[in-house]
Formats: structure tokens, C-alpha cells, sequence
């Protein structure tokens, strides 16, 4: 959910939520014995996306799914694996919602930040 200047947009952020909530109900209706998915960083490569972003879209959209569980799996990203291994007792308790909240604080702080560097 990134455009070219790498700006957090929420349009591309809703878009890629529908794309893997669409992706992980089909899993679910393939598999339908299955509670679980493995996924990584989406649009993360030559799409220059935000691993960061990607883990809460694909994780709000395996949770409106029906997922019980995803496995995610973010490659050489060092970063992002511990970030996952610190923090998942913490978003274990959080809703779809109040992740939502939190992207769309995050691309309304960006917004208020670039307009506070230009003045």
C-alpha cells in the first residue's frame, strides 16, 4: 500500500485487504478442513510495499476469512520476524477493528507530518 512517492495510502491498503480476504476465502473453500494459512510479504519486492503493512492486511483479512491461524513467513526480512515474535501475545487480543484504526491513525500521522515538513 505504497504509491511511488511511498506514502501510506489507505485506498491501496483497502484494496490489498479485500485481495487476501478474497485469496484466504478461497484457500478456505478449497481446503475447507484446513483453519490455517502460510503467507509472507506480499508486494513487497519490485512493488516496493511495506512488510510492516502487509503482516496487519493479511492478518485482519485471514481473520475476516475465518482463519484460526496464519503462518507467517517474512524470508530474510530480520526485522519483521522479530517484530512478529515480540508482538504476537500483544495482537493476539486486538480486533480486525482496532487494527484497522491503527493503519488508518498511521497514514493520517504520515499526512500531518509531510504537511508540518513543507510549511
Amino acid at each position: 500500500p505504497y504509491r511511488y512517492d511511498h506514502k501510506l495510502q489507505v485506498e491501496d491498503a483497502q484494496r490489498d485487504l479485500q485481495k487476501a480476504f478474497i485469496g484466504f476465502q478461497g484457500a478456505l473453500q478449497v481446503y475447507p478442513a484446513s483453519r490455517s494459512c502460510a503467507t509472507g510479504n506480499w508486494g513487497c519486492g519490485a512493488f516496493g510495499g511495506s512488510a510492516a503493512v502487509k503482516v496487519f492486511i493479511q492478518w485482519m483479512a485471514a481473520s475476516l476469512a475465518g482463519l484460526e491461524s496464519l503462518e507467517y513467513f517474512p524470508w530474510d526480512d530480520g526485522v519483521i520476524h522479530q517484530f512478529l515474535s515480540d508482538s504476537a501475545d500483544v495482537f493476539s487480543e486486538a480486533t480486525v477493528g482496532q487494527l484497522c484504526q491503527a493503519l488508518r491513525r498511521a497514514a493520517q500521522l504520515q499526512m500531518e507530518l509531510d504537511r508540518d515538513v513543507k510549511r
